[in-house]
């Protein structure tokens, strides 16, 4: 009996269970889901974002667009060259007797590198000394004949023709003095082209010539070569159309007679600025018609010869004049994968708009912009990270800004931030 009683129970509960259930899915479903908003709550008449589902404002930091003055200053590519560049060749033929010198060295202006055997060009000396001497014995006895005839031909003792003849080997003699000495003059010289001796002060590099080898004169082969490296050439190159502010300043500053810019160098490797400031010596006077460049050369002094030829360098002109233009921070630009770079604008309505910018060059973090905003418009430059197009935005408070998490990425430098 107690067994068909609990069975009974059973049969009536699972039918109540599901009808409760059902009348809560009902009653769910005419009204939303919602409860009346207490007073004080998120969902109350007045808060932010009840009335007509309008989401809540976005908190956000923004910069007025302002047209600053710029130094025209820019990072330009170029290569070091070696100051002065001397290829050693024999002036004279013959065989090595000596190389006076380490490879790899740093050898002074005149400092002797190689010795050709002399004996030769010593020999040659001699017979030219030889005959400058027996020129002169030629031209005195030749001198007194003319002398003596001089007298002579007052007193009609000699016919006119043996006087002219007397003065015509007069001339004849200085001249022949005058070759004798001439070839003993080259004989001194090859003598002294012996010795082989660097033209410049600089690191001579390697050499295949060693004692023992026969060098021709005026051989097509460097015997070495001597690189003068305090100071060095830096040859620099702007490519493409972002030069052509620059090639305007130096084109126009020049007719100015301004030719001497400062240069800064920053090594390629890991952008360190270079510890010497060096100047612009030279530009070129057209433009390259293949690449649209104009090419400079900068000087720079390397006492410690950091700097080695071959080298690719970044290098910054200053004093190259100065231009209105309108930059803001590189961070709050936005790069797309396809290389366009755009920013959140602050419209009147309070809501973000995205805007494609168009930028030049870049300054000091900076980005200057050429096209795609005006002075007076407000640029958002913190809290764009969940921003949509046309949501609404409210500018950070000032105590906002600092317990804001973000407020350690905040640039000190930025002008006219609200």
């Amino acid at each position: 009996m107690n067994y068909q009683t609990k069975r009974s129970k059973k049969a009536w509960i699972m039918p109540a269970i599901i009808a409760v259930a059902i009348l809560v899915l009902i009653y769910f479903a005419f009204s939303g889901g919602e409860e009346a908003p207490q007073d004080g709550a998120p969902g109350a008449s007045g808060a932010p974002g009840a009335a007509g589902g309008q989401p809540p404002a976005t908190k956000v930091q923004v910069m007025e667009v302002k047209e600053e003055t710029l130094a025209m200053s820019e990072k330009i590519p170029g290569r070091v060259l070696a100051y002065r560049i001397a290829e050693i060749r024999p002036q004279v033929s013959g065989i090595i007797a000596s190389r006076m010198f380490t490879e790899g060295s740093y050898v002074e202006k005149g400092q002797q590198l190689f010795q050709i055997e002399p004996d030769r060009y010593e020999a040659d000396l001699k017979m030219a000394e030889a005959s400058v001497q027996n020129a002169r014995a030629e031209l005195a006895r030749v001198q007194a004949l003319a002398s003596r005839y001089q007298k002579l031909i007052k007193a009609n003792a000699v016919s006119e023709q043996e006087y002219d003849d007397a003065q015509a080997g007069l001339l004849q003699a200085k001249a022949s003095l005058a070759s004798a000495e001439a070839t003993r003059d080259t004989a001194r010289i090859n003598v002294e082209y012996t010795k082989v001796l660097a033209p410049i002060s600089g690191f001579i590099g390697p050499t295949d010539v060693t004692e023992g080898a026969l060098v021709q004169q005026q051989q097509a082969e460097a015997m070495a070569t001597i690189r003068q490296l305090d100071p060095v050439y830096v040859d620099l190159s702007q490519p493409g159309s972002d030069s052509r502010e620059l090639k305007d300043q130096i084109i126009a500053n020049r007719g100015e007679g301004e030719t001497r810019y400062p240069v800064s160098l920053y090594k390629r490797d890991d952008q360190s600025l270079y510890d010497h400031e060096g100047y612009i010596d030279a530009t070129e006077q057209a433009v390259d018609v293949e690449t649209g460049s104009i090419r400079l050369r900068a000087v720079f002094p390397n006492p410690e010869v950091t700097l080695l030829p071959g080298m690719f360098v970044q290098a910054s002109i200053g004093k190259i004049g100065e231009s209105k233009a309108i930059t803001i921070p590189q961070r709050a630009a936005t790069i797309a994968p396809s290389g366009e770079k755009f920013v959140w604008v602050m419209g009147e309505d309070n809501k973000a708009q995205k805007r494609s910018i168009t930028t030049g060059q870049s300054v000091d973090q900076q980005w200057v912009v050429t096209e795609g905003l005006k002075p007076g418009e407000k640029v958002i430059i913190r809290g764009t990270m969940n921003l949509q197009d046309g949501a609404p935005v409210e500018v950070m408070k000032d105590d906002e800004k600092k317990d804001s998490p973000k407020a350690s990425d905040a640039d000190d430098a930025e002008k006219g931030s609200e």
